[in-house]
C-alpha cells in the first residue's frame, strides 16, 4: 500500500510512521519478555528502563593484556539507554524453559567499544572502567551484521552522551 502511494506520487508519511510503529510492536515485546526472566539483579528491573535489543553472544572476560581463556562463555546481553547487562543463559530440564542469571552491568558512559577482534570478523571488545581497575570483554555475535548493529547502537548511544545539552 505505502508503495502504492509513493508510484502515485502521494504523501506516505503517516502510512510508513505507522508502519514503523507497529512493525516495532514484536520486536519490543520480545525485549520485554527476554528482561522479565532475569535472576538475581540487584535493582529494580523497571528502572533500567526500555530495553533497546538484547541477545546471544559468546563472551570472553579478563584484564588487559591478559591471556584470555580459551574458551568463551554462552551470554545473554541486553542494552539499555543507560547499561549493558550480561547474564548467563539457564536452562530449566524440567519445564524445558530458559532464564538469565545477572552477572555483570556496565554503564555505557564506562566503556570504550573496539569494533576490531583480530582474526574474528563477528566480535567486538568493550573495555569497562571501573574505580580501580579496567576488565576487556570480547563479545562475539553470531554474524557479521548483528556484530556491526550491536557496535553502531552502543556507539550511537555514546555519541547522545557527549552532545552538549544546549
Amino acid at each position: 500500500m505505502i508503495r502504492n502511494k509513493a508510484r502515485n506520487g502521494k504523501n506516505c508519511a503517516l502510512l510508513e510512521q505507522a508502519y514503523s510503529i507497529v512493525s516495532a510492536l514484536s520486536r519490543r515485546a520480545e525485549n520485554f519478555l527476554h528482561v522479565s526472566l532475569m535472576e538475581n539483579y540487584p535493582g529494580t528491573l523497571e528502572a533500567l528502563g526500555e530495553p533497546i535489543r538484547q541477545g546471544h553472544f559468546i563472551v570472553w572476560e579478563g584484564a588487559p593484556g591478559a591471556r584470555m581463556a580459551w574458551k568463551g562463555h554462552n551470554r545473554h546481553v541486553f542494552l539499555f539507554k543507560n547499561y549493558l547487562i550480561i547474564c548467563k543463559p539457564k536452562k530449566d530440564t524440567r519445564t524445558d524453559t530458559y532464564s538469565y542469571v545477572f552477572k555483570n552491568m556496565m554503564k555505557l558512559t564506562n566503556i570504550d567499544v573496539n569494533d576490531q577482534v583480530e582474526g574474528d570478523d563477528r566480535a567486538f571488545e568493550i573495555w569497562h572502567e571501573r574505580e580501580d581497575s579496567v576488565r576487556k570483554y570480547v563479545l562475539q555475535a553470531r554474524t557479521v551484521i548483528i556484530k556491526n548493529s550491536w557496535v553502531r547502537e552502543i556507539c550511537g548511544i555514546q555519541q547522545r552522551f557527549s552532545l552538549p545539552l544546549w
